[in-house]
């Protein structure tokens, strides 16, 4: 099932990143199904010849991506013929579609809450924070986000949250849920972690994405600086944009961070960067290729840095609620 959902939506991440850089819809439709395909074809690859099997299926899609009548629904349902056929249901939980009204408009309808940073932070409540399962958002520069098949590690996140808070009241839970961006967003301010290698958690982005990031082979542990430091204190996740289609194609809505400006308010994040690690030049002249490749490389091993950090920072925590 998750294999399913993430093929599915990685097609609609490809077409919405198509057309951010100013492609026509049926280019970028184009692009976005050989990208996904490109994708899925690197671990799973379709049955007898793959190359028939690709034109055929790409074909199918494109056809139904013109149908005049609701083209999003025709195409959704190529998906989930080809991709029923092709990864049966594995049976990993309940789907988020099944969940309440209430739920759902509590996890679509999530506004900036600018209230000061909770310090200390609930215990409950960092104990679940130490569990979110990062993964990569590919939009934009890319950035780390929550993981949206499985926040807190399990495709049911419901039981998960019932069980840690004692309460079968799923609205509740959902705002505890909701309510642990903010306890994410002080652990990243105020949080205290000692220089020095780190094993890599399970709750880190998977060895895959992170070699494709960097285009480096990983080493087995993750080694934190003072400049990782200093570039942390910059970070600050917000709720997905895309919580309604997370719903609809089965995912749970989560944290992320902006994955076009991470650091602050400039699109060339390495501005924000530099300047948080002190190392802005006074002149912008003065900001050379090899500064810039280097707050790439920065940018890159923070999403090693960061699931490290949530999974081993220390922070003052209380009883009460947050």
């Amino acid at each position: 099932m998750l294999k399913k959902l993430a093929f599915a939506w990685s097609v609609w991440k490809f077409y919405r990143a198509a057309r951010k850089e100013g492609l026509d819809p049926e280019a970028a439709k184009a692009r976005a199904i050989d990208e996904a395909l490109d994708q899925q074809l690197a671990t799973d690859g379709f049955a007898g010849d793959e190359a028939a099997e690709r034109k055929r299926f790409t074909k199918e899609l494109l056809s139904a991506s013109n149908t005049r009548d609701d083209p999003e629904a025709a195409m959704q349902a190529v998906f989930q013929q080809e991709l029923d056929k092709r990864f049966p249901s594995q049976g990993d939980g309940p789907d988020p579609a099944d969940i309440s009204d209430e739920v759902a408009e509590l996890l679509t309808d999530v506004e900036w809450d600018d209230r000061e940073l909770p310090t200390p932070v609930n215990a409950q409540d960092l104990a679940l924070i130490r569990l979110f399962k990062f993964d990569w958002d590919t939009a934009e520069v890319g950035a780390p986000m929550v993981s949206s098949e499985t926040p807190l590690g399990e495709r049911d996140l419901l039981a998960q949250l019932r069980a840690h808070y004692g309460t079968e009241d799923d609205v509740e839970l959902v705002k505890r849920y909701i309510g642990l961006m903010r306890g994410l967003n002080a652990l990243m301010a105020y949080g205290t972690l000692a220089t020095g290698r780190y094993a890599r958690p399970v709750t880190g982005i998977e060895a895959d994405t992170l070699q494709d990031i960097s285009g480096k082979a990983l080493d087995d542990d993750v080694e934190v600086t003072d400049a990782h430091i200093k570039a942390l204190r910059t970070v600050s996740f917000e709720w997905t944009g895309d919580a309604e289609d997370r719903l609809d194609i089965g995912e749970w809505p989560a944290p992320t961070m902006d994955a076009k400006r991470p650091y602050g308010d400039m699109t060339f994040y390495q501005i924000d960067l530099a300047k948080a690690v002190g190392r802005l030049p006074e002149r912008q002249e003065d900001f050379d290729d090899a500064l810039a490749s280097e707050m790439t490389e920065l940018h890159h091993h923070l999403a090693s840095v960061i699931p490290v950090f949530v999974a081993n920072a220390e922070i003052a925590t209380t009883s009460d609620p947050t």
